[in-house]
């Protein structure tokens, strides 16, 4: 029976090849589609992912959105895809890819709308069903401490938020701390905050939060200088003793002890306020350093004697330096503006009325009125001091000590609490004669006839 001898031999090669078996598995040697991983019989490999739970939108920034997710059951979950719908695309794309249940979508615009999905992706690199999308927004964030001033000379500080869609803020000096500390509300959209420490540059971080959804902004920060102390380190002039009067120049300087701020000298207390410059002009040879100074032209309104020379000097941050004096002392000679005589009329008797403009010297004394009969009359041998008037507004005289039928020049001095003086211009006029009046000559009465009777009988 070589026929039954061959089926024999057939069946015990078969067997050996474990082709025959009791019984039929799907798993097999020669069914090679059944060992992909996407076949839930395949021993070992991981079942097809879930479809995520709810996408929450957990942060926003000004160009990024964060977003977290649930999954009813995460096992054999290798990572997840984030797909994004923007308004320019015509389906959703992967944008990231993340091992956890949260993730970061950067490089959005600010102000644009985006839908977003996730699906989780098993080991296998089988990727699950999408989940229901979510819409963020990036939106613009920012803090501003002190209106954006760079300094502050107070510890306490005002810190402006901005941030659309938000409604709470917490501000902490710290990343670390920013967490834990509590929300406020964002009200008006400034809140108060306290600096520590010493003085120096400070940083502020800031972040939001929308108390209905518990969305959360990234962090912002911004920064301030703390800055509580001005100081004046020298102040020189350079006058060496020397008396200087209008157009003279007078070096002022200062060196503080910081760069910036503003300065002014006092010439005791004649002069005030003398500006001081810091840009590399007026005397100053180098710009936005700690030395300010002024080559000041000595105006002619004021005099000094031998006075102190007073140094002021205020930061950037607002604080007043204590007051520093210069070496040395200055002393300013400047005549007064003179005023102008204006007339001289003729009155009766040799009289001569006198009318000048009023003084405009700050540190006005008197008005000395002077006549002579020769001009220049400062100088004239003849001159005549005919008054001197002590009121500022009192800018007319007689000059009632003339002699009628002579001529005069008229002149007008001003004098300042210094004792200096200047010469108002000249007026000349003849003086009138003086009238005579003479009484009328007497005239002798005529006798008046007399009334008797003639002698002898009627």
């Amino acid at each position: 029976m070589p026929f039954l001898r061959r089926l024999a031999a057939a069946v015990a090669v078969l067997a050996a090849l474990g082709i025959l078996a009791s019984g039929c598995s799907r798993k097999h040697l020669l069914d090679p589609p059944h060992d992909s991983p996407r076949d839930p019989l395949t021993p070992g490999a991981p079942p097809e992912p879930v479809k995520p739970g709810a996408v929450t939108v957990e942060a926003v920034a000004a160009n990024a959105v964060t977003l977290h997710w649930t999954m009813s059951d995460s096992t054999g979950i290798g990572s997840y895809h984030v797909f994004l719908l923007g308004p320019g695309d015509p389906s959703y794309r992967v944008v990231t890819t993340t091992t956890i249940q949260r993730g970061t979508v950067s490089g959005l615009q600010t102000g644009t709308t985006y839908l977003f999905k996730v699906a989780g992706v098993n080991t296998a690199g089988l990727e699950g069903p999408q989940s229901d999308p979510v819409g963020a927004k990036p939106v613009l964030l920012s803090i501003v401490i002190n209106g954006d001033a760079p300094f502050t000379n107070n510890l306490n500080v005002s810190v402006q938020g901005t941030a659309s869609g938000f409604n709470q803020i917490r501000v902490a000096p710290t990343t670390d701390s920013l967490s834990r500390t509590t929300y406020t509300s964002l009200g008006g959209g400034t809140v108060g905050f306290t600096l520590t420490g010493p003085d120096g540059p400070k940083t502020l971080y800031g972040q939001f939060r929308d108390s209905n959804t518990l969305t959360e902004s990234g962090v912002v920060s911004d920064d301030i200088t703390l800055d509580r102390v001005a100081q004046i380190l020298t102040v020189s002039q350079n006058t060496g003793g020397a008396v200087k009067t209008a157009g003279q120049v007078i070096h002022f300087r200062i060196q503080a002890g910081e760069n910036g701020g503003s300065g002014t000298v006092d010439i005791g207390t004649a002069r005030t306020g003398i500006r001081l410059f810091n840009d590399g002009t007026n005397g100053d040879s180098l710009a936005d350093d700690n030395v300010l100074a002024v080559d000041y032209v000595v105006e002619p309104t004021f005099d000094a004697n031998n006075a102190q020379v007073v140094g002021h000097f205020t930061d950037r941050a607002g604080n007043a330096a204590p007051l520093v004096l210069a070496a040395g002392l200055v002393t300013v000679v400047n005549a007064p503006p003179p005023v102008t005589l204006q007339s001289a009329v003729k009155q009766s008797s040799g009289r001569v009325l006198l009318q000048w403009t009023t003084s405009s010297a700050s540190d006005f004394n008197n008005y000395r009125v002077w006549h002579a009969s020769t001009s220049p009359v400062v100088s004239a041998a003849s001159r005549f001091l005919v008054t001197t008037i002590s009121t500022r507004n009192t800018n007319t005289v007689v000059d009632s000590s003339l002699v009628g039928g002579n001529s005069y020049f008229f002149m007008v001095e001003v004098v300042d609490n210094a004792g200096n003086a200047s010469q108002s211009n000249e007026l000349s006029t003849t003086a009138e004669p003086a009238v005579i009046v003479t009484s009328p000559r007497a005239v002798k009465p005529e006798p008046l006839p007399s009334s008797g009777r003639r002698s002898g009988g009627p």
